[in-house]
């Protein structure tokens, strides 16, 4: 199987002008190893309010007038808390010695109180479900608050800065219910980029919002340098009573990692893991060479997401390896390995392999405890004959890890590669294990704009060129938002093509393939309505396809084309699959791109998915 992308016509010319092909393999027009910008994730800081008092060098305490000094609380819920009822805490911006590429980001658990009507006369109707939204539950600001930015429960972001002025979400405009449920702990994850900011409450994305007519890295610039950060201060309206916990400040933006709401019931940090592929054994009694991950062949990049589990290990080495080879398994005649890397910066390989090669940032006296529940952000690429592992890793502490490896040798066109582990085991995420891909932050790669204005046959992802049968599924994830309340087809479309460019004279569809079950054949396609089934609920479609999680994936064989698309809605509820297939594909390559109407496709990843099936 071959896959590569090809761009929209307007971009066609400007790379031409740079000497680049439209149709090239993916990898190709990477700059070499080394010359690009890596934004890592770094915890920066992080306020438990665990300790006996509040520590005043660090918190500045202050009350409003009539209000009350911040303090500690001892909730039923989450241990000891900040109680503010009328207060604020000021710090001294912990951002401001750290290099922030390209977002600020914070997670913390937070507590509303509900607003009391006074006046009413029966007791149940004392308490409303209604609760403050203008109130800050932080900002950050300069010296003498002349500049500032803020933040508040309707997910309102306020910035007015000595380079301009911003708003989205203003209350009085519109309330987002971003944290519905007062009198309840939820937990926040938000990351400000330079394009706009996303929020997800309690594992589920509540905002996501790109901005177009604003410089947003201003903002993230402003937070990063500016003096302080406060606690329960900052807009104009004084915050109602709240409870705030475990606060975390990251720069660059935040992985599903953090925005996975920890105090779900599962193994590995709110993240259900029965469907995970398990190498090695859950008692940490693998030997060496004795347990490996599937093997998979690739030309350009590979990625892999896991948990890593060592049982508490005493030795570094007890943890996960990664071996690339000249493109043969472990059992086939002529194997050899380019490089076998291990998880503690050290490795072995063929004569062009070099420890100079390892950049590791590791403390060896919490290594082996911090490996233990460990998540691994792994993506492997090769420009040319070199190749790069960039694994980023947070910590079962939380705190987020980035190591990295370059390999430069005489490299076969296809290599392979695969997974060990030593005293240990891994649980690999069948949903973040893809070849020949490419992952995308949250709100980088949109498909219609974010106000849903997108109109019909005006917004498309890349085209996406298929040559031959497919190996694995090839797949789109990502985030369908819609209105809620618009029509049914105000989602996503599939195109499925002869793999020609739609501005291209030879180009043609073998069909459409709509979200709410329906479709069309094209100028060589015979559509067939029968060979379709679904299961949804069309009295709930459009909200369930509000935030819904889509993994769309399709497969040729022969002269036939399979599309399966698994949801889940932004509630975490798992729809029925979709599916369809198409007999009659006559050309060698298709072509796949995605289209919307009505809404905006948010995509994370796209690449082949040897686990389609596995992903829940």
């Amino acid at each position: 199987m071959k896959m590569t992308k090809q761009w929209p016509s307007l971009l066609l010319a400007a790379f031409t002008v740079l000497s680049f092909s439209a149709c090239n393999d993916w990898g190709q027009m990477d700059p070499p190893a080394g010359t690009d910008s890596y934004a890592k994730l770094e915890q920066v800081v992080e306020y438990t309010f665990d300790d006996e008092t509040l520590d005043t060098e660090t918190f500045q305490l202050s009350a409003y007038s009539g209000g009350t000094i911040p303090e500690l609380y001892t909730d039923d819920e989450q241990g000891q808390v900040l109680h503010l009822n009328g207060g604020y805490a000021r710090i001294d911006n912990p951002l401001t010695s750290k290099t922030i590429e390209e977002a600020v980001s914070m997670t913390f658990y937070v507590k509303q109180a509900a607003i009391v009507d006074e006046d009413a006369e029966e007791e149940e109707e004392t308490e409303s479900t209604e609760h403050d939204l203008e109130g800050a539950l932080f900002s950050f600001q300069n010296e003498n608050g002349t500049q500032r930015m803020f933040f508040t429960p309707n997910g309102w972001l306020s910035y007015e800065g000595a380079d301009g002025e911003t708003e989205v979400n203003n209350p009085s405009d519109a309330e987002t219910g971003m944290l519905d449920d007062p009198n309840e702990w939820h937990y926040v994850a938000l990351s400000i980029t330079g394009t706009g900011y996303f929020v997800y409450v309690d594992g589920k994305k509540r905002i996501n919002e790109t901005i177009t007519d604003f410089d947003f890295s201003k903002v993230v610039q402003f937070m990063a340098q500016t003096a302080y950060l406060y606690i329960g201060y900052g807009s104009d309206s004084q915050p109602g009573e709240w409870w705030i916990d475990d606060l975390k400040i990251y720069r660059n933006t935040i992985t599903s990692t953090q925005w996975a709401d920890p105090r779900t019931p599962t193994d590995d940090g709110g993240v259900d893991t029965s469907n995970f592929i398990q190498v090695g054994e859950e008692d940490c009694s693998t030997g060496w060479w004795a347990a490996f991950s599937d093997f998979f062949t690739f030309k350009e990049s590979v990625h892999f997401g896991f948990y890593n589990y060592n049982d508490g290990a005493t030795n570094n080495w007890e943890n996960w390896l990664l071996v690339v080879t000249n493109g043969y398994d472990r059992d086939e005649s002529g194997y050899s390995e380019h490089f076998v890397l291990r998880s503690d910066a050290y490795g072995w390989g063929d004569s062009n392999y070099s420890a100079d090669g390892i950049t590791s940032p590791f403390d060896w006296d919490t290594f082996c405890s911090e490996m233990d529940g460990a998540y691994v952000d792994m993506t492997l690429t090769r420009s040319g004959n070199t190749l790069t592992m960039r694994a980023v890793i947070t910590a079962s502490s939380g705190t987020i890890y980035n190591y990295s490896f370059t390999y430069t040798g005489e490299l076969e066109e296809t290599l392979g590669v695969f997974l060990t582990c030593e005293g240990s085991y891994l649980l690999l995420d069948p949903a973040e294990v893809y070849l020949e891909g490419e992952a995308f932050t949250s709100g980088s790669y949109l498909v219609g704009p974010a106000d849903l204005s997108a109109g019909w046959w005006a917004y498309f992802s890349e085209n996406y060129v298929i040559e031959g049968d497919t190996t694995y599924p090839f797949g789109f994830i990502f985030t369908n938002n819609n209105s809620g309340s618009g029509s049914n087809w105000e989602n996503w479309l599939l195109v499925c093509t002869n793999g020609y460019e739609r501005s291209d004279s030879g180009y043609a569809e073998y069909f459409v393939l709509r979200s709410d079950a329906y479709g069309w054949g094209g100028t060589i396609g015979t559509y067939d309505s029968a060979n379709m089934t679904n299961g949804f609920d069309w009295d709930t479609f459009v909200s369930d396809m509000c935030g819904a999680k889509v993994r769309l994936f399709t497969s040729r064989s022969s002269d036939m084309v399979s599309v399966k698309a698994k949801i889940k809605t932004a509630a975490g509820t798992a729809l029925t699959d979709y599916t369809y297939y198409q007999s009659g594909i006559s050309t060698d390559e298709i072509g796949l791109f995605l289209t919307a109407e009505g809404s905006s496709l948010d995509i994370t990843a796209v690449g082949y998915f040897p686990y389609a099936d596995q992903i829940e």
